[in-house]
Parts: structure tokens; C-alpha cells; sequence
């Protein structure tokens, strides 16, 4: 039997608390012919996401993500609320579901030192490409996502495709330490 994951997030013309919420969340399940799994709410938005299995082989994700919307509009007016967007709908199944379960959801990031040292120079000038990408006059240098912190993916393709003066490597002409001086 497969089973599915069914989640829906919208945003609300007015906001619920979490009682609201974890009611309208079961009731959707109920109707919907799912298994409750969880809701969640944002604090100060009209934010509310519902989560439900399906096991109900013979429905299709399609399906399942109409009915399983329709049944949140339904159930969201008898609670006297309205969606005024659809932010997400997203039907998994169960191996999708699992696989992203236990994949890091965050991919991996770098701080100045760490993108100076993945291209070989100076932390500062990290700081310099990026005041430079603020100033305009180095768009393509990658932006922050957090104070101070870069895509490390994102980082390696800028040392790839970076302008470089030419001439030789920064500190490779430095003394061989049994090199004799004059040899």
C-alpha cells in the first residue's frame, strides 16, 4: 500500500490561534479521509500549514491534493476563516517524504574566513568583493544569505570564475626553507 504525505500551507485574511489551528487541522483531516499529522501557525501572520497521510492506494496525487484543498476551504469557512493565498500544496510519497526526512534541510554554508580560505586569499578582501556587490560594482560576486554568511556552493563557483589579476599566486614565492640565500 502506498502512502502519502499531504501538505498545505496558506495565508489567511485574519488569523488563528493555535487552538483554531490544531481544531481546523484534524477536521481537515477527518474530511479529507487523511491521518493528522500536524499544523503549524506563525505567530503574528494569518499563517496556517496542515499536514496528513493518505493511505489510500487508489487515490493519485492529483487527487489528493483537490480534494485535500477543497476539504481545507471547506472546513476553514465553518471555522469562519478564509484563504487569501495558496502558498503551498505538496503531495510526496512516502520514500520522497522519508528521503527528505533525513537529508539536511540547509545546505552547507561558509563564513568570511571560510570563503577566504576556499579561495586563498584574506578575509578582508571577502569583505571588499562584498561591499564592492553592494556598491554595484561587482554584481556577480554571490550575496549573503545571513549576516556574514555565503552558500559554500556559491563560494567555489566564485573562486572558479572570479577576475584575477595577472601574475603569480599570492605567497608562492616564498623561501624554500632549505634554500640557501643567492642559490
Amino acid at each position: 500500500m502506498s502512502t502519502y504525505n499531504v501538505s498545505l500551507a496558506v495565508r489567511l485574511a485574519a488569523r488563528v490561534d493555535e487552538d483554531q489551528a490544531a481544531t481546523v487541522g484534524r477536521t481537515w483531516a477527518r474530511a479529507a479521509g487523511l491521518v493528522f499529522v500536524m499544523v503549524g501557525t506563525a505567530r503574528d501572520e494569518p499563517w496556517l500549514r496542515v499536514s496528513a497521510l493518505a493511505e489510500d492506494p487508489a487515490l493519485d496525487p492529483a487527487t489528493l491534493a483537490r480534494t485535500s484543498g477543497a476539504a481545507l476551504v471547506e472546513v476553514l469557512a465553518g471555522a469562519g476563516a478564509t484563504v487569501a493565498e495558496w502558498l503551498a500544496v505538496e503531495v510526496l510519497h512516502e520514500s520522497e517524504a522519508e528521503r527528505r526526512a533525513t537529508r539536511p534541510a540547509v545546505p552547507p554554508l561558509v563564513d568570511a574566513a571560510g570563503f577566504a580560505e576556499l579561495c586563498g586569499v584574506r578575509r578582508q578582501r571577502v569583505y571588499q568583493w562584498e561591499s564592492d556587490r553592494e556598491a554595484g560594482k561587482l554584481p556577480e560576486f554571490p550575496a549573503q544569505v545571513g549576516p556574514g554568511v555565503w552558500l559554500r556552493a556559491e563560494a567555489l563557483h566564485w573562486d572558479r570564475v572570479r577576475p584575477r589579476k595577472p601574475g603569480p599566486v599570492p605567497g608562492s614565492r616564498r623561501a624554500q626553507p632549505d634554500a640557501q640565500p643567492g642559490e
